[in-house]
């Protein structure tokens, strides 16, 4: 069979060389397997927490409007599997809002919850156990401003919903 430019041997042997360059080249982009961080890991078996809403914004700190977003808080941690405690040991889930507003849209409102989970460390400097945030889930979200605490429950849903993922990704790692 005659060759040509297309089938000859060399042209064979440069794709076959090219190839090869290409992979290993490639090769230090592929990254290696890694160590799950450290803000993974400590979350790693988490089962029993006790929670609280440990700050809320002015347009909604009131006892009805924090009343109702603890039992959504609840309901969406006993919801996604977790045990609650009401003893006020490590873990604990502590949620905080925050609003932007902007006078050019004065009934849209800009909301950031975050949800920390704050456990029991040693911290080795200072040789001393404490009780920190370890751990943040942050949720970002717009809405109307006379809708802001169906805007909240959303949002400690949706939170919730990711430290559930967070949970279960660091249990499997070794």
């Amino acid at each position: 069979m005659p060759t040509t430019p297309r089938t000859s041997p060399a042209r064979w042997a440069a794709c076959v060389a090219a190839g090869a360059a290409a992979a290993v080249c490639a090769a230090p982009f592929v990254p290696a397997r890694t160590q799950v961080p450290d803000e993974l890991r400590c979350l790693a078996g988490i089962q029993t927490v006790s929670h609280g809403i440990d700050q809320l914004p002015a347009l909604a700190a009131n006892d009805a409007t924090r009343t109702r977003l603890d039992a959504a808080f609840r309901e969406a941690l006993e919801g996604a599997g977790f045990t609650l405690s009401d003893q006020p040991t490590p873990p604990r889930l502590g949620l905080q809002f925050f609003i932007g507003t902007d006078a050019g849209h004065a009934d849209m409102v800009a909301l950031t919850t975050i949800l920390a989970v704050h456990q029991e460390v040693e911290l080795r400097r200072l040789n001393q156990p404490m009780t920190l945030p370890v751990a943040s889930i942050v949720t970002t979200a717009l809405g109307e401003r006379d809708q802001l605490e169906d805007l909240m429950l959303r949002e400690i849903r949706a939170a919730t919903r990711l430290l559930r993922r967070y949970v279960q990704s660091a249990s499997r790692e070794p």
